[in-house]
This record gives structure tokens, sequence and C-alpha cells, in this order.
């Protein structure tokens, strides 16, 4: 009984929306028009032989292969280098978390007046450096580095933050055995920390595989997709259908998709959690 309008509010909020969206996945609804409603398998049929759906996943598993490998070994390696007991350090670690507290919109906001060309500071430096064109965003071959280096900026401290826990629950009779045996950095980061860390890093590499397969706000206010989709994540992709086009139906069948797609790794990031 104590626990039943707890379990009421998450059915109301998260269980009925789902099955809603599931249920209007097999329906020809619309959005803008009111017409009788017929179960039909044409959203999942239509979606798997649509090359723009196939080319907005391959774009956002592609932004997971490539900013999580990076988040975590930069998390990694100043995790490591920040690891030590000088309470100026301390002060450092609380500074570097800043970026994850950015909201997302205003993360994206930021970038994109950043990468403004003609008056962006990154924009600016990058011209100035031969490192590709002015305006970034507009630009079909750069406009996706861009989101990647905004998502890598946001939130490779959640990965230092998991690994500094990580590293400060570590035991430290065996790195001090090993200091003592000649063990050198590199042998003791192999051999002791990494081994050790192996629940935390995996813990956070489902973490933000989840979050990273719901992305959303930071690029629909840098770019919307554009330039020429070249950044239409399927997230992205699914609003459009959804509140551009109005083919609500149709983009419930993809939302499901991606809901599938995330549940393995939410489940397993479960399983992880209740171990540790």
């Amino acid at each position: 009984m104590f626990l039943l309008p707890t379990l009421l509010a998450i059915i109301f909020v998260q269980f009925y929306p789902m099955f809603y969206g599931l249920i209007l996945s097999f329906t020809n609804q619309t959005l803008l028009r009111v017409q009788t409603v017929q179960f039909t398998l044409s959203n999942y049929q239509k979606m798997f032989k649509e090359p723009q759906f196939q080319y907005s996943l391959w774009l956002q598993f592609s932004f997971i292969f490539i900013a999580l490998p990076l988040e975590l070994v930069i998390g990694f390696f100043v995790a490591l280098l920040l690891d030590k007991p000088f309470r100026v350090f301390k002060v450092v670690r609380a500074l570097l978390m800043l970026p994850v507290f950015v909201l997302p919109v205003l993360s994206g906001l930021t970038w994109r007046l950043m990468l403004q060309p003609k008056y962006g500071v990154l924009a600016r430096a990058f011209e100035t450096l031969a490192l590709g064109p002015s305006a970034w965003l507009a630009d079909t071959r750069y406009a996706y580095i861009a989101i990647l280096l905004q998502d890598i900026w946001r939130m490779w401290p959640f990965m230092f933050l998991l690994i500094c826990a990580g590293l400060t629950s570590l035991p430290q009779e065996l790195r001090e055995s090993a200091r003592l045996d000649g063990a050198s950095f590199f042998s003791e980061t192999v051999y002791i920390i990494i081994p050790c860390l192996k629940p935390v890093l995996s813990m956070a590499i489902l973490l933000r595989m989840i979050d990273a397969l719901r992305i959303f706000s930071e690029v629909y206010v840098m770019t919307y997709g554009g330039p020429s989709n070249a950044t239409m994540l399927l997230s992205l992709y699914i609003h459009k259908q959804g509140f551009e086009f109005g083919n609500i139906s149709y983009a419930s069948a993809m939302g499901t998709v991606l809901l599938f797609l995330a549940l393995p790794l939410a489940y397993v990031a479960v399983k992880k959690s209740l171990k540790v």
C-alpha cells in the first residue's frame, strides 16, 4: 500500500506512454488528419526499406562508437593524472565537472555561437589554423565533427567522475606493493588499475550508450539535422517525421525500434549495478 502511489505514477508516466506508442506504431494515424484507425505493419516495412532511416541509424551508432571511446580515454587518463591527495587537485577535479552540469540545450547553443562564422571564437581559430572552413555547421564534412566535439566536451567529465570514484575505492595495498616491486606506471595501470576498474568502466560505458542513443537537444539547436541531413541522427529523424511531417505512427515505429535497442543495454546496466 505504501508503494502504490509510486507504482501508479510510474505506470502513468512511463509505461502508459510506452505502450501507447507501441500500439500507435501498428496503426495508420497521422498528427493532423483524423481518420479511421487501421492496424497495419506498413510502418515497419517502410522503415527498413527507407534509405534515410538506415542512414540516420548509421549516424546514431557512428556517434556512439566515436564519441564514447574518446570520452572514456580522456576521462580515464585525466582521472589518473589527478589521482593525487593534494588539495589543489580536489579543486581542479571539481572544476572539471562543470560541463556535465550544463544543460544540453545551453551547451548546443554555446557551441553554435562559438562556431558562428563571423563572430565565433572557435570558427575564427579553426580558420586561422587552417582546420577547415569558418562555417563548420554549414559544411556537410564538418557539421558531424562539430556535434561530436560538443558531446565529447560536455560528457567526458561524466566518465572522469565515475573513474575517480572507482580509483578512490581501489585497494591501495596492491598499488603500493607494485611500486615497491619496481612496477612502472604503465605496468601498474595495465595489470592493476584497469582490471580492478572493469566493473566501473563497463557501467560507465553502458550508461553513456543509453544516453547517447537518445541524444537530441544539443544537435537540434546546433544543426537540426543539417546541412543536407549530415547530422540527422535517428532521434532527430523521429522528431521530424512525427511533428514536422505529421507521420506520428511512422515516428512511433522508429521510436519503438530505438526503445528495443536501448532495453538490452538498460537491463545489463541494472544487473551490473545490483552486483556492485
